[in-house]
This record gives C-alpha cells, sequence and structure tokens, in this order.
C-alpha cells in the first residue's frame, strides 16, 4: 500500500469515525496514531507518545500564561483597568470626526 493509498484509507475512516459520533479529537488521534505506525512502526510510535507530551508542555515561553493572567487580575483589582479607559475616552470623545482621518492616518505610515 502506497503512502497516498494509506491516507486515503485513513482519511476515510476518520470521517466515518466523526459521522459514527465520536469525538473529533479521539478520531483525528486514532487515524494519526494508525498511520504513524503504519509507516513508522509501533516502538517509534510508543516512543513519541511517551515523550512528545512532555516536551510539548515543558517550554518556558508557556509560562507567560499564567502571568498574563495574574496581570490582568491585577490591573483589574487595583483600577488601573478602569482609569486606562476613562483616559482613552478622554483622548478620544472630543474628536469624534476626525478619529477615523486619523487612524488612516497612522496606518498609512
Amino acid at each position: 500500500m502506497t503512502n497516498l493509498e494509506l491516507g486515503i484509507v485513513i482519511f476515510v475512516a476518520m470521517m466515518l469515525l466523526i459521522a459514527l459520533r465520536m469525538p473529533i479529537a479521539i478520531a483525528l488521534f486514532l487515524g494519526g496514531a494508525v498511520g504513524f505506525a503504519m509507516l513508522a512502526g509501533v516502538e517509534p510510535l510508543l516512543g513519541l507518545l511517551n515523550e512528545a507530551p512532555y516536551s510539548r508542555v515543558a517550554t518556558h515561553s508557556l509560562t507567560v500564561i499564567p502571568l498574563f493572567i495574574l496581570m490582568g487580575q491585577l490591573a483589574a483589582g487595583g483600577g488601573i483597568s478602569q482609569a486606562l479607559y476613562r483616559s482613552a475616552r478622554a483622548w478620544v470623545i472630543w474628536s469624534r470626526d476626525r478619529v477615523p482621518m486619523r487612524l488612516t492616518y497612522c496606518l498609512g505610515r
């Protein structure tokens, strides 16, 4: 079976599983796992399933997400968010007619 034939068979199988009301994530996982096992073998599949989940989430860039949420909560609790909205409204409210013109000018730079 060629790679193209295997891809078509797995695609049809995934669509059939989805049509049988299996959750999409599980159908995609099964299709990918079967395809990877058919192309590379079962041992590489088990190795990938062993390593991949940890290596995907063990990056330092994901530590930014909870810190960003914490910063938003501190800003909201301290009243900074309301002050920023009031400040922006004070700057914009006096020139409602000129805002689209200024925006077009700024985007054109």
